[in-house]
């Protein structure tokens, strides 16, 4: 699967009367109910997708009164954030739409642009922020406002904490488990960022989330080329 090939059409919030969303990026999992148009319930959990997703389902399921069949649109966060999480989700979401005889439409947002626009709104003096959230060992995703100029990468945590901490930008912290990693410590008095699916869906309908229609199951959103390295060494008996 190589997401890059498709032809990523823009959708708008308008054109969605009903949809399923899902968020299973980081240590939370939360599914939410669009109805006539308008965000209508969210259900969350704590840890992980493959524990949370399903049940998660069944019960929104249960609590709306809703028949996934009738659901017209499910939407996910593709990143960044846990490959795994994102994964269990894409994989779900890309099934039921598949199992309705491909007519459903199935669509993904960007984290950071919910992120971009959170912060752009508590910050409205236009002083500098940085936003980020967990990638792999000793690194950082962040995206960032300084001097006015925006920016998003990768970042060696280093080289994030001397770049924003110190009081030289505002600091958010977008996962949703405490930062325990020692690497991480610089982010200790950062102000936690929590992003609802009803906060994306109100961004979206403001124009300041994209949503885009997608024809394969979607693979996670890295920031980064990621090498992977084949363990051939000989088992040990």
């Amino acid at each position: 699967m190589n997401s890059s090939e498709e032809i990523l059409e823009k959708i708008s919030p308008g054109q969605i009367r009903s949809a399923l969303l899902a968020d299973t990026c980081f240590g939370r999992v939360s599914v939410g109910l669009v109805s006539g148009g308008k965000f209508a319930v969210e259900l969350s959990a704590e840890g992980g997708a493959m524990e949370n997703f399903f049940p998660l389902l069944s019960e929104l399921s249960e609590k709306s009164s809703v028949r996934l069949s009738s659901i017209e649109a499910f939407g996910l966060c593709d990143g960044v954030g846990s490959v795994l999480g994102i994964r269990v989700s894409s994989a779900a979401l890309s099934t039921m739409a598949l199992a309705c005889g491909g007519r459903k439409t199935l669509f993904t947002w960007n984290l950071f642009d919910a992120a971009r626009a959170n912060a752009d709104e508590l910050c409205k003096s236009g002083g500098d922020y940085a936003v980020a959230a967990p990638s792999r060992k000793n690194f950082i995703n962040a995206i960032w406002r300084e001097g006015g100029v925006r920016g998003e990468a990768e970042l060696e945590c280093g080289a994030f904490a001397e770049r924003f901490s110190a009081g030289k930008a505002r600091l958010f912290y977008i996962n949703q488990r405490p930062v325990s990693d020692g690497r991480l410590s610089f982010l200790e008095t950062a102000e936690t960022m929590r992003l609802s699916l009803e906060d994306v869906w109100k961004y979206a309908c403001e124009g300041l989330v994209e949503m885009r229609r997608r024809s394969i199951p979607p693979d996670a959103l890295l920031l980064s080329k990621r090498e992977y390295v084949k363990w051939n060494s000989q088992a040990r008996i």
